[in-house]
């Protein structure tokens, strides 16, 4: 986690596959999914709760490989809440 002004970004990676092609222009779309078992609301679900403090989240493929994902949150949104 790290500050960025007013606002606190945390990111999340991981050194699998990435996301495929297109994939990062809907990955946060409801019902979408590469996955054979699963059923497209999680990254759905993230971003409604991250928009819901204000704050906003992206994917994209990591150099290297894998996928990151980026919250970013107002400061003083998540310090009421904590």
């Amino acid at each position: 986690m790290a500050l960025d002004g007013n606002r606190l970004v945390l990111e999340v990676s991981d050194r699998g596959d990435g996301l495929s092609p297109g994939a990062e222009a809907h990955a946060f779309e409801p019902f979408f999914t590469t996955r054979v078992h699963g059923t497209g609301l999680g990254l759905a679900l993230a971003k409604r709760v991250v928009e819901g403090h204000g704050g906003t989240i992206q994917a994209q493929n990591r150099e290297g490989g894998g996928a990151v994902f980026r919250i970013t949150l107002p400061r003083e949104a998540a310090h009421r809440s904590a």
